[in-house]
């Protein structure tokens, strides 16, 4: 799942809190609310200086969030191996924990807990399948409780909370107060004073993350997740993994894949990333959603409340943003600002089609009536901020694990992109497109993986839906084209991802349960 940015609209939210909204099931924010407000946003009362090329990398703290631990006894990577998971029953799961290195450069120094769920099959289990929802820093756990039983049930489902997630040793970053005030950044600055602001905010938001978490932040890697993935299949007992990823959990299996080649099993990547550095826009992809959304509107039969073609939709969509950079709407003790307003449209849109009744009624009640409640509804489910006004931890995690693997260029650069979003991506970019979060983070961003192309994997399975706003369609044809031994599905649709559409009865479940593959290319 994506979500915005707090210097961006978008970024691989891919199948995250908007799940909510998102075909593939709810990431329940209420079971890992963050920290309690702390007070300060960050501890030092004078930023660091920010240099125009790279980020402003900072001294790592001796700080220890719940979950570091003594490593298991041994040597080197052996020690985390043959471990043994006690299950036990946690709501509609079993839950069970493992240690990982927390730097798998340094295996026998710190390690970190990872949390593992487990869903059983409705009868004898075909096949047991991991699962990883996206993101990144979305809860395996919470998407696992919050299945339709009657999905993929005859499957055994495992999944797990990523390192810095939920509950496995967490990302901490501020509290709520901060939380609620960084949210009210402009993301179309208009002047320096208010490039100045948001990168101040975001500068302190990072240093917030780096003293409540420590360490754990340089080791938030995708990378680093795939091979947690290696130990959690080594601690049951598997020689191979078969895999379902969705949205960003699509990055996890390539890069597994390219590890460790001869335990693939059967793969599934749903919602593809971009991996071969497309030319497409994520929020390229959100622009021609919302798009069809104007399309269906104005052919309503009963009429569209927001203008008789899909241009008038579309320009009362964004003459609601005009107003609301200078004049935003107000009620009970909120305020409806540009940037919460269009992100609350965005989050309605990882729904497809199923989302359009519900973004028309509440664009039309902030255009018509005034009233921000339906927008700010949304924006809500998007960024993380729970409707008790506390903040869940994914809002950190989301964050932390996306600077994890973004490229260390600098905040010119960030200016320099966002001007080119906002004319590629005529809609969203000017409104969206600034991402300066991942420019002033506070620690380094890993060594590359370097080209995904898992050359040794055995097949595949990348599936693209044409209508996806979040992972655009280019994105899984560019996926399929990399990735050497991969099968490109087609899913003729709209939403983020195909889960549980006719492509699983017809493709995706022959394939994990009997390992029938499709033709390459195949339309469902």
């Amino acid at each position: 799942m994506i979500r915005p940015r707090r210097g961006s609209v978008v970024a691989i939210l891919l199948v995250t809190l908007t799940l909510v909204s998102c075909s593939v099931g709810m990431v329940d924010p209420t079971l890992s609310p963050g920290p309690p407000d702390e007070g300060p946003a960050t501890p030092v009362a004078t930023l660091p200086e920010r240099p125009t090329e790279g980020r402003p990398v900072q001294p790592v703290p001796d700080v220890s969030p719940p979950g570091f631990a003594d490593p298991p006894s041994g040597r080197g990577l052996g020690r985390y191996r043959n471990q043994q998971p006690v299950w036990r029953d946690c709501g509609r799961l079993q839950c069970a924990t493992i240690l990982v290195p927390l730097d798998y450069a340094h295996p026998d120094a710190a390690a970190i807990t990872l949390t593992v769920g487990r869903r059983t099959a409705s009868g004898p289990p075909s096949v047991t399948v991991f699962a990883n929802p996206g993101g990144p820093g979305a809860s395996g756990l919470s998407f696992l409780a919050q299945l339709d039983p009657a999905s993929l049930a005859d499957l055994e489902l495992i999944s797990w909370d990523p390192r810095g997630t939920a509950a496995s040793t967490p990302v901490r970053c501020w509290g709520d107060t901060a939380s609620d005030a960084y949210a009210q950044l402009d993301l179309s600055p208009d002047d320096a004073a208010e490039r100045a602001e948001l990168a101040d905010g975001a500068q302190r938001f990072g240093l917030s993350c780096l003293a409540g978490t420590g360490a754990l932040l340089e080791h938030l890697s995708t990378e680093d997740t795939a091979r947690d993935m290696d130990l959690i299949r080594d601690a049951l007992r598997l020689t191979s993994v078969d895999y379902l990823g969705l949205s960003n959990g699509t990055l996890i299996g390539a890069i597994y894949a390219q590890l460790f080649p001869d335990r693939v099993g059967r793969f599934v990547l749903d919602g593809a990333v971009d991996i071969a550095r497309s030319r497409f826009l994520q929020l390229q992809g959100f622009d021609r959603a919302l798009t069809a959304m104007a399309d269906w509107c104005a052919a309503r039969s009963s009429g569209c409340p927001l203008g008789r073609t899909s241009e008038e939709v579309l320009g009362s969509i964004t003459g609601l943003w005009d107003r609301l950079e200078t004049e935003p709407l107000k009620a009970d003790g909120r305020t409806l600002t540009q940037t919460t307003a269009a992100v609350g449209v965005l989050q309605s849109l990882y729904a497809g089609e199923t989302g359009y009744p519900g973004l028309v009624s509440a664009l039309d009640s902030a255009i018509r009536r005034s009233d921000p409640a339906g927008l700010l509804r949304r924006s809500d489910r998007l960024l993380g901020r729970l409707p008790d006004g506390r903040w869940s931890q994914f809002a950190y995690a989301y964050p932390a694990s996306r600077c994890a693997d973004a490229p260390n260029t600098g905040i010119a650069d960030a200016w320099r992109e966002a001007a080119l979003d906002a004319r590629r991506a005529p809609i969203f970019g000017p409104v969206l497109g600034t991402d300066v979060e991942c420019a002033v983070w506070p620690v380094d961003a890993p060594a590359s993986i370097g080209k995904i192309t898992a050359p040794k994997a055995p097949p595949l399975l990348v599936i693209g839906t044409t209508g996806d706003p979040a992972t655009p369609y280019e994105w899984a044809q560019g996926m399929a084209g990399q990735l050497r031994s991969a099968v490109l599905v087609t899913h003729r649709g709209t939403g983020h991802t195909a889960f549980d559409s006719a492509c699983y009865s017809a493709v995706v479940k022959p394939f994990l349960v009997d390992g029938r593959l499709p033709a390459d290319g195949i339309t469902c």
